[in-house]
């Protein structure tokens, strides 16, 4: 009695205190404490203030741990708790180089002999706002958690044999610290009679909830497992499964139902952007898994708004399915029929109204068909293989397209047409590698640009490392034929092409123009490399006995070659009605500026009324010399040197003249500099005849702005000529026109500028300061434009004894009558406000061999009225 009244004293309770704390810190690497030890130590204990550390951490700390026990079971060999609560358990699990902080938490032991596990059960388990805190650089989800509200209610027991749990709640929430994601657990479960079952398991956001449920019955194998989510909100996972692109909320359930020797397995999807979404397959996993029937249907899945990307496609109404046995360990044993069909697919900016399949694996080799139509577009696909399973499969293939509108595929309606082939492969692997496939392409018909194109046939091979083409099309009338060969495509690539034209039109390709050619030529080369700096190539073009809008072409002959990354063209020559010439070229292409570069052009124009239509004109002709030579020039420019002495010069009736010489001299850098001269003899511009012009000009041009020096005549050789020169600067913007020197002279008198003006047009307005050019004499001519633009237009005109022969000389080469001008002449236009006013004296007159005195005009416009006079005297 003395005993057992003893275990309720404070000094017992402290003396196991004591060996409690000593025996476990013998066995740890690690400073356990407990504060106070009470209880009727014959059926209760409580340990209250529990504390293990390590050094200056704290592991492990329990506010207090209750339990109540039958001691006498202990003689029965066997652990009987009928209650065990703890209380405000925390633990802290760190990691650094050295590994985890409890990995050497406890004492290795001398002793090996391993005992068997006695009986026990506890009635009533309590664990009580628990928590664990976890830091570790090496996880793959973030780098710090939280475990907080950790509550567990449940029993559990072993007999010797066998485990029995009955788990009534268990509860906790875990936060993500670096991404401050929250997720609550909820969970209850019992094991009893070899029989698992999963009563619920809640996983919750705040806004995703994941319920699942379930049970396994070890006696007859069964399994059926059930998993719901409303639903599953993406935005709750984003930040952990960082690659994950879904943006739309889902409503998914997954089950399972069978035994492990034979299960079926089902997925469901609804949501924005997938519809309907229905899985299901049955699995067999005896001595091997296997599948054997897969069935997957959806009435939309739009890709484009469940992933937030433009660039997915949109479809309705899928349906795939598999039939046989997928061996999942051992593909080879695969056998079995696969079917796929959707409809409306859309990807931006493309459609198809339908896309099917079927297919059919046997005996390690594959039947496939694939048709897609979209409109009257249909392409379809009959692929067969041997050895699918082996490294090297053997393949054919067939490809049939019909009404295919190159057009619709580039979004483009340029390339717009109707397009009908055949495409035939064979050969070994599933893409082209080193051993090449066999192809045939061949076209009957089909129009592209507008155009006709028959009786296409092209074969090769074609392979990772070497590719030929072998071929020909009918063009219109005319014919192509292509040879080419490329080997060795990933190391030093080797080729060589032949191309063979007979009665070309390549006057069908301007649109619109009356333009025809029948051209038979022959372009040929062999070569090796693409990179100038190895690149060697010899290549001839040979045109002969040709036709160009029915001008006879006798030759256009060139060959040119590259090595060393020089390109040389030697005297190609052109021989034809329209013009005779020679060409030359030398080229490092590694550097376009090397002093031995140069290209040299001598034509000689004969005829060119062939080719007035590429002109849009009518009439085009000119005869005579153009010469050129591009060379290098100093700091890394371009200097093009070139001169042109063409006669008998028309361009329909907008420009004609009887010569046109002169020379040209452009610097090509940083800014383009430029020095022309051109004389044109009798000039006619739109049907009026002027006089001899010269013109000069010596500028630079760079940022879009072009600026210089102008210099032009006008000469009569009869009555005199006008001069003029200045300076000039034309933006994308604005016009600037400075004159500082205006003569009109003639035998009689000159006339000169007093002051320089300008002339200017910027924002649809034209400007011009006043022009003053007189004599000694008296005799002047003014002009002045203050402003002329859409809405307002004012200027003036006065003079006093202007030589009227003199300026009708100059400028047209013609005097139709003579006499000395004299008045002024005045405009206002602002808006629909019209007023003008003029008077002008023309004496001394001579017309047709008659004389006159005078003629006086004299006019006045105001207020929509019009008032006037005239009168000649003899």
């Amino acid at each position: 009695m003395i005993l057992r009244l003893s275990l309720k004293t404070a000094f017992v309770q402290d003396r196991v205190r004591s060996a409690l704390v000593s025996t476990a810190n013998e066995q740890l690497n690690a400073q356990l404490s407990i504060e106070k030890l009470s209880g009727d130590l014959w059926k209760d204990i409580t340990l209250s203030q529990i504390i293990l550390t390590q050094g200056d951490d704290t592991i492990a700390q329990i506010d207090s741990v209750h339990t109540t026990y039958n001691i006498w079971a202990l003689l029965g060999g066997k652990i009987d708790v009928t209650n065990l609560s703890i209380y405000q358990p925390s633990l802290n699990l760190r990691q650094d180089t050295e590994g985890w902080n409890v990995n050497q938490l406890v004492a290795e032991s001398s002793d090996t002999t391993e005992s068997a596990m006695m009986p026990f059960r506890i009635s009533k388990f309590v664990l009580d706002n628990g928590a664990v805190s976890v830091e570790s650089d090496s996880l793959s989800l973030g780098s710090s958690y939280e475990i907080r509200k950790m509550n567990i209610a449940s029993s559990i027991g072993y007999d010797g044999k066998i485990f029995e749990l009955d788990l009534r709640d268990f509860s906790l929430n875990v936060t993500e610290n670096d991404l401050d994601q929250s997720l609550d657990v909820q969970a209850s479960a019992s094991a009893k009679n070899r029989k698992l079952t999963l009563e619920k398991l809640v996983l919750a956001t705040g806004q995703s909830v994941i319920e699942a449920s379930g049970y396994t019955n070890m006696a007859d194998t069964t399994l059926q497992l059930g998993v719901a989510s409303t639903p599953v909100y993406w935005s709750d996972i984003a930040g952990i499964i960082e690659e994950y692109p879904v943006r739309e909320n889902v409503d998914v359930t997954f089950s399972v139902r069978g035994n492990p020797e034979q299960f079926d397995l089902g997925l469901f999807m609804e949501g924005e952007g997938i519809r309907s979404f229905e899985m299901n397959s049955r699995v067999v996993w005896q001595s091997e898994l296997i599948v054997e029937r897969v069935t997957t249907s959806a009435k939309l899945i739009d890709l484009e708004t469940l992933l937030a990307n433009t660039t997915y496609p949109r479809l309705q109404n899928l349906d795939l399915t598999f039939n046989g046995q997928a061996n999942i360990f051992d593909l080879s044993k695969t056998a079995g029929k696969l079917s796929f069909s959707a409809a409306d697919i859309e990807s931006s900016p493309y459609g198809l109204q339908k896309l099917s399949a079927k297919g059919k694996i046997e005996d390690q080799s594959l039947a496939l068909t694939v048709e897609a139509v979209e409109g009257q577009q249909r392409m379809a696909v009959d692929l067969s293989a041997r050895d699918i399973w082996s490294e090297q499969p053997l393949l054919k293939g067939n490809v049939l397209g019909e009404n295919i509108n190159p057009g619709y595929w580039m979004q483009d309606t340029t390339y717009g047409g109707n397009l009908a082939f055949n495409l035939t492969f064979e050969g070994r692997n599933w893409y082209p590698q080193k051993e090449p496939w066999d192809y045939t392409l061949s076209m009957p018909k089909g129009t592209i640009l507008g155009h006709n194109i028959t009786d296409t046939e092209v074969n090769g091979l074609i392979g990772s490392n070497d590719f030929t083409a072998d071929g020909a099309m009918n063009f219109h009338d005319g014919r192509i034929e292509l040879a080419t060969s490329l080997q060795e495509i990933t190391t030093t690539p080797s080729y060589e092409y032949r191309l063979k034209t007979e009665e070309l039109d390549l006057g069908t390709l301007l649109e619109g123009e009356n333009f025809s050619t029948s051209l038979n030529g022959l372009i040929t080369g062999k070569g090796t490399g693409f990179d100038p700096a190895s690149m060697q190539l010899r290549s001839t073009v040979e045109v002969d006995s040709s036709i160009i809008n029915g001008e006879k072409v006798d030759t256009i002959f060139a060959d040119f070659s590259i090595r060393d990354s020089v390109v040389t063209v030697d005297s190609a020559r052109l021989q034809s009605g329209i013009s005779d010439g020679v060409f030359n070229v030398r080229l490092n292409m590694l550097d376009p500026y090397k002093v031995e570069n140069e290209l040299f052009l001598d034509l000689v124009l004969k005829d060119l009324s062939s080719l007035a239509p590429l002109a849009n004109a009518d009439e085009l002709q000119a005869e005579g010399d153009i010469m050129g030579t591009l060379s290098p020039y100093e700091n890394n420019g371009l200097r093009f040197l070139g001169k042109l002495d063409i006669h008998d010069i028309a361009y329909d009736s907008l420009f004609i003249a009887d010569r046109a010489q002169g020379s040209v001299d452009i610097n090509v850098g940083d800014t383009l500099f430029y020095l022309t001269d051109l004389n044109l003899q009798e000039p006619v511009f739109s049907g009026i005849r002027l006089q001899n012009l010269s013109l000069k000009t010596k500028g630079d041009y760079r940022d879009g702005i072009a600026k210089g020096q102008y210099d032009f005549q006008f000469t009569s050789s009869t009555e005199g000529r006008i001069e003029q020169s200045g300076t000039y600067h034309v933006a994308t913007d604005s016009i600037r026109i400075k004159t500082s020197e205006l003569n009109l002279i003639s035998d009689y008198r000159t006339l000169t500028l007093e002051e320089s003006f300008e002339l200017r047009y910027q924002n649809d307005s034209l400007r011009m300061d006043t022009l003053r050019i007189s004599s000694g004499d008296g005799s002047f001519l003014e002009v002045g434009l203050p402003i002329i633009s859409t809405d307002e237009q004012r200027g003036f005109v006065k003079g006093n004894d202007l030589n009227t022969a003199v300026i009708q000389s100059s400028l047209l080469g013609e005097t139709f009558f003579e006499g000395m001008l004299s008045g002024q002449f005045n405009i206002d236009r602002r808006g629909t406000d019209l007023q003008a006013t003029g008077d002008m004296v023309l004496s001394e007159i001579n017309f047709e061999g008659a004389d006159f005195d005078s003629l006086t005009i004299s006019a006045d416009i105001a207020e929509e009225r019009m008032e006037g006079a005239l009168s000649l005297e003899g």
